[in-house]
């Protein structure tokens, strides 16, 4: 009895370290299908409140054509406010956000989209949404003569690691704004997924926290002290490794999308009125 007993817990023991490391792999090769969750169709201007933003066409470094919705600022001297939304939907629920500063100031605003979200062709990854955005870049800065010191990057949740890395890139723009930052990809899936080794299995790892001590324009980080995606420690790590002039903005009853119903858009603008073009 003692022998079969013994042979039953090793069979459950290897069972669950079969079916642990089964789990492991699953998670490993399927790991973007799960940071990456596109709506599939480009929207309507109209139909997301704007209809006064125009479809732009951009081709990436490795070849790929992607669409994006652009509204021109209403002076030459308003800045552009570049977006790079977070990990899921597509600039489709995002209008409300280009609307704000079109309509407070005239600002110019470009909903960037990536490849693989919203029609657009490609599979995302880290390096292949880097690309997408000096595409962005290029567009603004050559087709549009926009100057860098009138170009604002706004990062939202997973774009906080694209801005970043276009800031780096681009070093005369006019500011960085980082909504809801992590530290790195890696660290937010290891909160969510602490019975897997995630930090070590996150191939696309958006090292905000490293990157951002090199930014050398104004830095604006917001955060919602509530927020249950991103850690609101996340947010503070980055902020305080900054060594720029930065600013942080916290909102105690702010999550992870809500910021904008709690005056984020007044607190970027704000510290834009006070870090003038040098």
């Amino acid at each position: 009895m003692a022998d079969k007993k013994k042979f039953d817990g090793k069979r459950t023991l290897t069972l669950f370290v079969i079916g642990y490391v089964i789990l492991v792999a699953i998670m490993f090769f399927a790991q973007r299908s799960y940071m990456y969750i596109p709506y599939k169709v480009f929207p309507n201007p109209a139909l997301i409140g704007v209809g006064d933003m125009d479809v732009i066409e951009v081709t990436t470094p490795d070849g790929l054509t992607l669409k994006a919705l652009y509204k021109a600022p209403a002076t030459p001297s308003m800045p552009v406010v570049v977006l790079f939304h977070g990990n899921g939907g597509s600039i489709a629920i995002r209008g409300f956000r280009a609307r704000d500063y079109i309509d407070h100031g005239g600002y110019g605003y470009l909903l960037a989209e990536y490849r693989g979200y919203a029609g657009n062709p490609g599979q995302p990854s880290e390096q292949g949404l880097y690309d997408d955005a000096r595409a962005y870049m290029k567009w603004l800065t050559g087709n549009q003569k926009i100057a860098q010191d009138r170009i604002v990057l706004y990062g939202e949740s997973l774009g906080t690691g694209i801005a970043t890395q276009m800031a780096l890139e681009y070093a005369n723009v006019r500011a960085l704004v980082l909504e809801a930052p992590y530290t790195t990809m890696p660290a937010v899936a290891q909160h969510h997924m602490f019975w897997l080794p995630a930090y070590w299995l996150v191939r696309d790892r958006y090292n905000n926290i490293d990157k951002v001590a090199l930014v050398r324009v104004p830095l604006l980080v917001l955060h919602g002290e509530k927020d249950t995606v991103v850690p609101f420690s996340h947010g503070t790590k980055v902020f305080q490794n900054a060594k720029t002039r930065k600013r942080m903005e916290t909102f105690s009853e702010g999550g992870h999308v809500n910021l904008h119903e709690f005056g984020a858009g007044d607190k970027v603008r704000n510290f834009l009125a006070a870090h003038p073009t040098d």
